[in-house]
């Protein structure tokens, strides 16, 4: 009789445990797969992620384009000085360059851009670059087509309708090529001075027309004279070649004034201002509001302006 009783409870224990194990694996067959409102809460989390994320992303990345932005502009700085300790001067903005537009088909005009190509280890371009010519001589174009990536801003994305890409197109829609036209753009250009001229008619910033500039003329000193800087997305309307010696610009207004933007101006695709290197091969970034009274000093190479650090 004890051990029918026995039996009966080990029976009655073994289906009880069986039970469990069936009513665990239906719901476990349940619980294998996510239902329609926990996949949308993985789904908005992941997109709330997302959203959260990109912006620092973007900005991490443009971070890095305006600092490759700086060390081009470095490396043209160093140029400069580079052919300022081989020559005893400073590279002229453009030679042969004529004072007015009626002049512009008879000059050679080649670009401070061109003298420096030497110092940026560009010297198969500069080879091939015949300056007894004028700068846009069918013989120059296998040099004046040759993109250089250190004339290029990696932030630059708005470009004007007559730029193709890296290059300068048709101004005048001809299919005919122009002075300019079909060249490799550069996004930046050489500081001509403030709006006002010098009294000889010339610039009164470091690159101008015909005449190079010795250190002892800059008497605003080197730190406190900028000698290159961006003018990025133009094309060939806007003489952006960088064979072209007439890539330097007085500066009128502040930068990145878009009402300014298909001139030649201070001009970037940076958020808050532009990158500016100087005569001593540093390399700042002046902001959009900058007051302009020490814009135009930092212009001028010999203006007798007194500008401080913290005013940029």
């Amino acid at each position: 009789m004890r051990m029918l009783i026995a039996r009966r409870s080990v029976d009655i224990r073994a289906r009880r445990s069986i039970g469990r194990t069936q009513l665990g694996l239906v719901f476990g067959r349940r619980r294998a797969a996510f239902t329609l409102i926990e996949l949308l809460v993985v789904i908005a989390v992941i997109g709330l992620l997302v959203a959260l994320l990109l912006p620092t992303v973007q900005m991490a990345r443009e971070a890095a384009r305006r600092m490759q932005c700086a060390n081009n502009l470095k490396q043209i700085g160093i140029a400069a000085l580079l052919y300022e300790q081989d020559v005893g001067y400073f590279p002229p903005g453009c030679t042969e360059c004529g004072f007015s537009l009626s002049s512009q088909y008879f000059e050679k005009r080649h670009a401070w851009s061109a003298l420096l190509l030497p110092f940026l280890e560009q010297d198969a371009v500069w080879q091939q670059l015949d300056t007894s010519l004028k700068f846009d001589a069918e013989e120059n174009r296998p040099a004046t087509t040759t993109v250089v990536a250190t004339y290029l801003c990696p932030s630059t994305v708005r470009r004007m309708n007559d730029r193709r890409d890296d290059f300068a197109g048709d101004i005048d829609q001809t299919n005919r090529v122009l002075r300019g036209e079909g060249m490799a753009c550069t996004d930046y250009g050489g500081n001509f001075g403030r709006d006002a001229r010098a009294p000889d008619g010339n610039g009164s910033g470091m690159l101008i027309f015909n005449r190079p500039l010795r250190s002892a003329e800059i008497t605003d000193g080197l730190s406190n004279t900028w000698i290159v800087g961006e003018a990025t997305g133009r094309g060939s309307a806007a003489n952006a070649g960088w064979a072209n010696g007439r890539n330097i610009f007085d500066t009128t207004t502040h930068p990145n004034n878009e009402s300014q933007r298909r001139a030649n101006e201070l001009f970037s695709d940076h958020p808050g201002g532009v990158n500016v290197v100087f005569c001593d091969g540093s390399v700042k970034f002046l902001a959009e509001q900058i007051d302009l009274t020490v814009l135009f000093g930092l212009c001028t190479r010999a203006g007798s302006e007194v500008v401080g650090g913290n005013d940029y």
